[in-house]
């Protein structure tokens, strides 16, 4: 495969983010001013709205310095340049400037703002110190054991125009330390139970029809047993209401209850009235409501397990259907088996009759209930009866106690949907959903070797159980967690010392370790992007220092063995290194950090989760398709990113990458 190159365009601009706000060069000293005579252009068009009288919303522009030396002025012309090219200002009925002096007086104040936004970004080199925000403490835990930690719990990541990975915005306190610790502990803890295991992969396989079927059919017959019940209930209250003595007590309720929607089932709640009423306890039942209930859902869950074995081949694999029959096919990574990654395996097919919309399945953490359903991913069912395909999905499971992963037909993920689908088809076609995804076989693989170029994990075993081996297992791990910077001894020692503590106290061997290894991912080189920030003039940053900004850029993670390598042999800054090195990393799947990162919050993306789409309107639009959508957007920016493309190309582009 041909390595992809940047174009000069996109490797300015990723060197301009890589400089951020931390610019190791000398100060500007260029003032940023508005140039020719934009006072005139205000007056004209702007201040009948926006002056000390008025304000509207807020906004004075009649006493707005046209030297931008501040960030809050900078916002404000920053505000106005948004309101102007998007239309809003001026109002549509306020007078408007012509299209060439509009565009004259935006092209200027883009220009300056530029000039502003490289004049207020320079600190002369002094450093702002950055705290890992949560996918890059994650990441970084990844790459350092091999295990993937919970950051639910870790301090917000603050933002600053809107990007998590600004100094100022990403501060902690004393106590959130302690966040840290535990969360440092349990990953250890679970690197080390995946490095003693060392045990073979392991295969669990299971072919679902003899247990399905077997439910099914006990089903079965209670469904048909609770309607058949119903109908003879009904059957002696119909002929008491033939009876005389109950004429007036039908008239009443008759009349009352035809009223109702449901005019049938309510209808026969009411006959408790009746003298010499048949009791609903000879039928199995305490009350009429229950009766009633059971028994028409009775009669529809028979008819959709009755609809189920007309499908071809129920005798050699499942169906995933509605609750009415079988719903998801789950199965539970044993506890026995180390933390890793994992791949769930399922020959599949959609049915010859299945329509396109019916051929894609969820696959996702089943926790219990009807439908408390995570979604993890979705995927386009392309085999047939006659030609079933492999699905293949990995997954990462730790030490959690939660390892039970589900596969099942997609429709919308909130809670009671799987109840408004099966009445949506029974209003429709007068039965349940007829099941479309046929599963033969489900097998569950792993522990997975790592992919080749996955970093490997530190070792954290040794020979000796006494401080010389602790010392052995910290100054390896501390030296890879604080990313090619060697630790100080007394840093050290003092680990080693706290360590002979803790055994003296009564702690075994491996549980004081494990303390002090928490210590080490809770402390500041581990959890900060630290550099020099002590020379007094500004000065060029160190290889290593260069190596950590390319990798936390691009793939929001520490920099690989090769990254490093290249910065302690002094060549990572030649140009043409350089350039491999960015070429690599962009083609890499790592890359895929940059893109969940940097383009949410770039574009604004999290408005897709505050759209509810009607879905009478828009049947077909779930969370899977959300999750698509945004998946677009990534793949589409990526692809113009790895085949030279500019962002004019970007803008103006009329392809798109999608999937199924």
């Amino acid at each position: 495969m041909k390595t992809a190159r940047l174009s000069p365009r996109l490797l300015s601009i990723i060197f301009f983010v890589l400089a951020g706000d931390v610019a190791h060069c000398a100060g500007t000293g260029v003032v940023a001013q508005l140039p020719g005579n934009p006072q005139a252009f205000l007056k004209e068009y702007c201040l009948e709205c926006h002056n000390a009288e008025k304000a509207k919303g807020e906004v004075r522009l009649d006493n707005l310095s046209l030297r931008i030396d501040s960030v809050p002025t900078a916002d404000l012309w920053q505000k106005v340049l948004n309101q102007m090219n998007s239309g809003e200002m001026p109002p549509e009925k306020s007078k408007q400037p012509t299209r060439e002096l509009k565009a004259n007086f935006l092209g200027a104040l883009a220009e300056t703002l530029m000039v502003a936004r490289k004049s207020l970004g320079d600190s002369g080199g002094k450093l702002t110190l950055r705290r890992l925000n949560k996918r890059e403490y994650q990441n970084t835990v990844r790459d350092l054991l091999g295990v993937t930690v919970d950051v639910t719990e870790l301090p917000q990541d603050g933002s600053a125009d809107t990007f998590d990975t600004v100094g100022n915005a990403l501060g902690i306190s004393s106590s959130q330390f302690e966040s840290y610790l535990a969360l440092g502990k349990k990953a250890v803890e679970e690197a080390l139970i995946r490095e003693k295991a060392k045990s073979q992969i392991q295969k669990y396989h299971r072919d679902s029809e003899e247990f399905v079927n077997k439910r099914q059919n006990v089903l079965l017959e209670q469904h048909r047993s609770a309607f058949s019940k119903y109908q003879q209930w009904m059957a002696q209250i119909d002929e008491m209401a033939r009876l005389p003595e109950h004429a007036a007590t039908v008239q009443d309720i008759t009349q009352r209850m035809g009223q109702r929607g449901d005019f049938k089932a309510a209808y026969y709640t009411e006959w408790h009235r009746l003298l010499g009423k048949p009791a609903t306890k000879d039928f199995g039942y305490n009350d009429a409501s229950s009766i009633t209930f059971f028994g028409r859902a009775g009669k529809n869950n028979a008819e959709a397990i009755e609809d189920y074995y007309k499908r071809p081949q129920t005798e050699s694999g499942v169906y995933l259907g509605s609750h009415l029959v079988h719903n998801q096919e789950g199965h539970r990574i044993p506890d026995a088996w180390p933390p890793g990654e994992y791949v769930y395996r399922y020959r599949i097919a959609a049915a010859d009759d299945a329509p396109w919309h019916r051929r894609f399945v969820q696959f996702g953490v089943h926790r219990g209930g009807l439908d408390n359903f995570d979604l993890v991913s979705t995927h386009e069912v392309t085999g047939t009866l006659a030609q079933p395909q492999i699905l293949e999905v990995k997954v990462r499971v730790g030490s959690e106690p939660n390892r039970t992963f589900s596969i099942r037909e997609k429709r919308r993920t909130k809670r009671g949907t799987d109840n408004d689908w099966v009445k949506e088809a029974v209003a429709e076609t007068g039965h349940a959903p007829i099941p479309m995804i046929w599963v033969d076989w489900t097998e569950i693989e792993g522990p997975l070797p790592p992919k080749p170029g996955t970093p490997a994990p530190v070792s954290l075993l040794t020979s000796r159980s006494d401080a010389q081996g602790a010392r052995e297992v910290l100054e390896r791990f501390a030296q890879k967690a604080f990313r090619g910077v060697e630790p100080d001894k007394e840093y050290l020692d003092r680990l080693v010392s706290l360590f002979e503590q803790r055994v003296a106290h009564g702690d075994r061997f491996e549980a004081a370790l494990t303390r002090v290894l928490s210590i080490v991912l809770a402390s500041p080189p581990f959890l900060y992007l630290a550099e020099d920030g002590t020379a007094e003039k500004p000065h060029l940053i160190t290889d290593i220092e260069l190596a950590n900004r390319l990798a936390y850029f691009l793939w929001s993670a520490p920099p690989d063995e090769a990254l490093l390598t290249l910065a302690k042999q002094g060549q990572l800054r030649t140009p043409a290194v350089l350039q491999q090195q960015i070429d690599r990393m962009i083609a890499s799947d790592r890359f895929q950090a940059f893109l969940s990162g940097f383009l949410p919050q770039w574009l604004g993306m999290d408005r897709l989760d505050f759209f509810d789409f009607p879905t009478d309107k828009h049947r077909h639009f779930d969370d899977s398709m959300k999750v698509a959508a945004r998946q677009e957007v990534y793949e589409t920016f990526a692809h113009t990113l790895r085949s030279r493309g500019s962002f004019a190309t970007l803008l103006r582009s009329n392809q798109v990458v999608v999937n199924g």
